[in-house]
């Protein structure tokens, strides 16, 4: 993921900045090409890059493999929740293609002013502002899908990590519900994730997704999985069809990761 990522910074370095705002979370850049790509950063690190004439589609690796994990659902969500919102592409692209209902946590009202102004997020997308650990735990609702996309160039917050916060999640998913997260294959926290996800829902996959050169790793698990099948992950409706793509039950032999005491 990180050439793409700096392949699109660089091209966005010079493009016109439109939204500029700085707050607690850092600065929040919003820049506009002449051919109308939008692109967000957080105090330079890349998080979003959208283009109206293509308004489901991905310009990440990740989000590809994300939604490639949506699809081993046994049936569609009708509700979900995304943890992290950006520029709302994922939400969006859910609300296309399969739920009714998408909700959103995010940190940072910067980054929904500037979502919903240059990335035209749907009105129907609630936003919840706030920690998204914090956030579920006021929730009282149950999802069909919950997405943890809280990654950023520094890796996953440690809190969103834990074996106490997946047993929050878990809670939150309907009988049919799956839970969805972008994974650092590379991190040096990847085998203890794997083993926190093991010992919270038990079957774990990965899903291992390549297109245009570059590598992502998601983890799916939940009660609503269905049939882990290549065929059906390399289908998802709205995106082209990968290079490669790989499911395979996730393994470790690593303690889990729990809060600090």
């Amino acid at each position: 993921m990180l050439w793409l990522a700096l392949t699109a910074l660089a091209l966005a370095l010079e493009d016109p900045i439109v939204f500029d705002r700085t707050g607690p979370y850092g600065r929040v850049v919003v820049q506009v090409s002449d051919e109308g790509r939008r692109t967000m950063t957080i105090d330079g690190s890349l998080q979003s890059t959208w283009h109206p004439d293509s308004p489901t589609a991905f310009s990440y690796g990740y989000l590809h493999a994300a939604a490639a994990a949506v699809t081993l659902a046994e049936s569609s969500p009708d509700s979900a929740l995304v943890i992290g919102l950006g520029g709302g592409t994922f939400s969006r692209w859910l609300m296309h293609h399969h739920a009714t209902h998408v909700r959103a946590i995010e940190l940072d009202r910067r980054v929904l002013r500037a979502a919903r102004r240059w990335f035209d997020l749907p009105r129907d997308v609630r936003v919840t502002i706030g920690d998204g650990r914090a956030r579920l735990e006021q929730d009282r609702r149950r999802y069909d899908l919950i997405v943890i996309d809280a990654a950023s160039e520094a890796g996953v917050p440690e809190h969103l990590l834990t074996l106490e916060f997946l047993e929050e999640v878990r809670a939150h998913l309907t009988p049919r519900g799956l839970v969805v997260a972008n994974s650092w294959g590379a991190s040096p926290l990847a085998a203890a994730e794997s083993a926190t996800w093991l010992t919270t829902f038990g079957d774990t996959w990965e899903v291992r997704y390549r297109q245009r050169g570059e590598e992502n790793r998601i983890l799916v698990a939940g009660p609503g999985l269905g049939a882990m099948t290549v065929q059906r992950a390399a289908s998802t409706p709205g995106l082209p069809a990968p290079e490669r793509i790989d499911i395979v039950p996730t393994a470790s032999e690593t303690p889990p990761l729990r809060d600090p005491n």
